[in-house]
């Protein structure tokens, strides 16, 4: 009898492979045509007609022929299977005088398991990543994953696998590995870890899940899938002004800037370098969210810079912004400034509690000096004038200015006043000072006069406050007096008698006392029907 033969299905698309090591032999005799039939033995055989060719047929010898070879073919398919035996048996003598030996009327071929019977193990179509995790969930979702192993081919037998999280997954994941076992005609089992959420800043981290076989399973190619644990806990920093008091009062110089320095913190991670841009902008003081821009003004007026970016290189846990609030000799209302960081760049965050530092500004720049600028007197109507000089603002603390007299024009005329200067002393609380001057009263025709009272801070005093320009002088106009622009009349009041005839008469108008304007006297003559002209005016320069 022939050896069985072990073959291998042959791959798909590739046509059935022949057998050719079975041959029908005889022996003894070798007169005359013999016909033998044969077929697939189904008792002996797990193939069937799908899985070799032929399944059945005659094989003939002619005279004298000694043997003929069994043509036998192993057809290819898809069907996953595990070893299977194809046994074919002689059949009787059909023609000739012959008859089969019983011990070699059997010829068997083995077809070896094929088409993975067992399957081929690997990371299904959805579960071949690269996947990305956030270590904390965004709220209202689940952290972690889950992956489909599948088994592609045959589902005959049991697969024991495993998987492992690559490097140091335990530290990183809970669920980091763990034994997958697939029983007879399972075709998908499915893995579920997540990231350990441990409060350390992290940059992203990568890790590879690796599928291994316990036994003599298959592995097909896709047996490991990337995961990325993506930056997380502020891991480029959490930006704020930290434990320095967010509520600053500053008193405004008088002329020196003020600087302030204020640092920014860098809390939990340092990786990575970070911009954090910085703004001072002036509040609404009713509402108090700077944030919103109907809410602020412009601050250049008042601080320097108004802008800037704080720089942060790696590892660098501080950095320090300075800003300086100017004097500007303008009395102003309380005021409000924040000092805000904006979004940084590089991955940073802000911490918005700590993102804004508010600057009060006290009313500053008490304003000192007239509340009008002029004043008009007549001579000999007082002796004495009282000016007042007022303090706006606060009046928290003593100020001192200087006052003097001057006049407006020198002309050679009597002053009619009594010059000098002198020292107002504001004591705390205290709103307004007099300043008091002698007028003189004497028999002189003169235009009006004008002198100036001006008053200046006292250079040693060391109060918070201006003397507005507007406010600095007054003006005080002696209003002309004591007939100067003049007296006028007739330098003769005797009766004329005439006779009506014709003639000229001349009268001479006198000016006396004062002559310091132009003036235009009018007359008329009460007789209209007698005399011409009737009336007219004389000018007096």
């Amino acid at each position: 009898p022939p050896v069985p033969a072990s073959v291998a299905e042959p791959a798909d698309g590739t046509g059935p492979l022949a057998i050719s090591t079975f041959r029908l032999v005889r022996s003894g005799g070798q007169y005359g045509q013999v016909r033998v039939g044969f077929g697939l033995n189904t008792s002996r055989s797990t193939a069937d007609s799908s899985d070799v060719d032929p399944a059945s047929g005659v094989l003939s010898l002619d005279h004298l022929q000694t043997s003929t070879p069994l043509p036998v073919y192993v057809l290819a398919d898809t069907v996953p299977e595990l070893s299977e035996t194809a046994v074919w048996t002689l059949g009787a003598v059909q023609s000739g005088l012959a008859w089969v030996d019983p011990a070699a009327a059997a010829a068997e071929v083995v077809i070896s398991e094929n088409d993975n019977p067992y399957g081929e193990f690997g990371f299904a179509v959805n579960s071949r990543g690269p996947f990305s995790l956030q270590e904390t969930p965004p709220a209202g979702t689940t952290a972690g994953l889950r992956l489909d192993i599948t088994r592609e081919g045959g589902l005959l037998g049991s697969a024991l696998l495993s998987y492992t999280i690559v490097p140091d997954g335990s530290a990183q994941f809970v669920g980091a590995t763990n034994i997958v076992r697939f029983a007879p005609g399972d075709r998908t089992r499915s893995i579920a870890f997540s990231p350990i959420d441990d409060t350390v800043p992290e940059l992203d981290q990568t890790f590879v899940v690796q599928l291994t076989a316990l036994d003599s399973s298959n592995l097909g190619p896709y047996r490991n899938v990337t995961v990325t644990i993506l930056k997380n806990d502020d891991a480029n920093g959490l930006f704020g002004f930290g434990a320095d008091p967010l509520n600053v009062t500053l008193q405004e110089p008088l002329q020196t800037p003020l600087v302030l320095n204020r640092t920014i913190y860098r809390a939990r991670g340092l990786f990575g370098s970070v911009d954090v841009p910085w703004r001072v902008v002036q509040c609404n003081p009713a509402v108090l969210d700077c944030f919103v821009s109907a809410n602020i003004q412009d601050a250049r007026l008042d601080i320097a810079p108004v802008a800037g970016m704080a720089h942060f290189a790696p590892n660098q846990s501080t950095a320090t912004l300075s800003i300086a609030l100017l004097p500007d000799q303008v009395p102003e209302s309380g005021e409000v400034f924040a000092l805000q960081l904006l979004t940084p760049s590089g991955g940073g965050r802000l911490d918005t509690a700590l993102a804004q530092m508010a600057l009060h500004v006290p009313a500053n720049d008490d304003p000192i000096g007239f509340v009008a600028p002029t004043l008009e007197v007549q001579e000999g109507a007082q002796s004495q004038i009282t000016l007042t000089v007022s303090r706006g603002g606060t009046a928290a603390d003593t100020a001192v200015v200087d006052w003097f007299t001057s006049d407006a024009i020198d002309n050679g005329l009597a002053k009619g006043y009594v010059g000098g200067s002198g020292q107002l002393t504001f004591a705390p609380g205290v709103r307004n000072q007099s300043i008091v001057l002698q007028l003189l009263d004497d028999d002189l025709p003169q235009p009006d006069r004008v002198f100036v009272v001006a008053v200046t801070p006292n250079p040693l005093s060391s109060a918070d406050f201006v003397v507005p320009p507007q406010q600095a002088n007054l003006s005080v106009t002696i209003l002309a007096n004591d007939n100067a622009g003049g007296l006028f009349g007739f330098a003769s009041t005797a009766m004329l008698e005439l006779e009506e005839a014709d003639q000229t008469l001349e009268f001479t108008v006198e000016r006396l006392a004062g002559a310091f304007a132009d003036v235009r006297v009018d007359w008329t003559v009460s007789c209209a029907a007698d005399f011409a002209p009737v009336s007219g005016s004389l000018g007096f320069l």
